[in-house]
């Protein structure tokens, strides 16, 4: 893909972001050099959409058109956090900070990972100044949706049949558990009809 259609994917999952984050994907995904080479390259990049009005300048920062946001510290903290899931040798897609009138949710991220027909779905809570009891207030309100699956799956366009509700000062730990040491017993197999050589399954 070519870097600035990259760099302007990327932009559309985080919404809010410096040059750092997105030099780190690019870097990750073998198109530049890490360090301030890949933060340098992605500052022209997001310069260059700016002047194509597909995104806009901030102090510091750029954001989507129609971002409200002013990239403050939790912004700053969830941008990083998604920017380490992308940089993950899996397809990633994230619905950031996506309102839900349903139940009055606003959760940090919605996040898919796929690895062929392997799944992962999570909803993200970035861990800032929020307490305990209001994190689990959130969890416990996805636990008790009955339609959550439902909506999930309509959302990201795939049967989701199992989801996890992290916290972002667990989730290290809780890739390593889910992908890499276990990954049977977490990443649930989306197979189509045509069984075990199936590919992963699109919700209707």
């Amino acid at each position: 893909m070519d870097k600035v259609d990259e760099v302007m994917r990327l932009m559309e999952m985080l919404q809010v972001s410096d040059k750092h984050p997105i030099g780190k994907v690019m870097s990750a995904k073998g198109y530049w050099t890490a360090g301030v080479s890949a933060s340098n390259n992605a500052y022209k990049i997001l310069v260059e959409l700016v002047s194509l009005n597909r995104l806009e300048k901030g102090n510091g920062f750029f954001r989507l058109p129609g971002c409200k946001s002013d990239y403050g510290e939790h912004a700053r903290l969830l941008t990083r956090i998604l920017a380490e899931i992308l940089k993950l040798p899996f397809a990633v897609s994230i619905f950031r900070e996506h309102t839900i009138q349903a139940v009055g949710l606003r959760p940090d991220a919605l996040i898919l990972i796929t690895d062929h027909n392997r799944a992962l779905c999570l909803v993200l809570e970035a861990v800032n100044q929020e307490s305990d009891r209001s994190l689990e207030t959130k969890r416990n309100v996805w636990n008790q949706w009955a339609d959550a699956k439902k909506y999930l799956g309509q959302l990201f366009r795939v049967t989701i049949p199992h989801f996890d509700f992290v916290r972002s000062d667990e989730l290290s730990r809780y890739l390593k558990e889910v992908i890499y040491d276990q990954p049977n017993r977490h990443m649930p197999h989306l197979f189509s009809d045509a069984g075990a050589g199936g590919v992963l399954q699109t919700a209707s």
